[in-house]
């Protein structure tokens, strides 16, 4: 795997749980684009994006956390770990037997959630350094 493929598996994990959010819950959607790579094993390396979805006005912030972590627990080889909550703080951890790790977490008091991607690991290709944003 290369990492446009990587990061292109991770920012389409990152919409497909963004669409799961009512639309009439949302007032702005700010995607995150480019971010610099993390290590994974050996010599192999992740990239890591994130979506921001901030709210129009009050919701049910478990069942949107509910509504995620349902969609994602039907899909074959992912694991999903439903994290106690607190207020109106929710969150949901998913992760891909083939690689990739997702988030949604909601916070700021109820007002935002924030769907944060790890895509599956990968080796750099000629060109690519892991200090630079991609």
């Amino acid at each position: 795997m290369d990492l446009q493929t990587a990061k292109g598996i991770a920012m389409a994990m990152e919409d497909e749980t963004a669409l799961l959010v009512p639309p009439e819950d949302v007032a702005d959607q700010t995607h995150m684009k480019s971010s610099f790579l993390l290590g994974c094993t050996d010599e192999t390396y992740q990239w890591s994006g994130r979506t921001i979805l901030t709210f129009s006005g009050e919701v049910d912030t478990q069942g949107i956390v509910d509504r995620i972590a349902a969609a994602w627990k039907v899909k074959e080889g992912v694991t999903v770990e439903e994290d106690d909550t607190t207020g109106d703080d929710a969150q949901v951890d998913m992760r891909v037997a083939t690689g990739g790790f997702y988030n949604a977490a909601i916070w700021n008091s109820g007002t935002k959630v924030y769907i944060t991607s790890f895509s599956p690991c990968f080796e750099l290709e000629g060109g690519t350094k892991p200090g630079m944003k991609y």
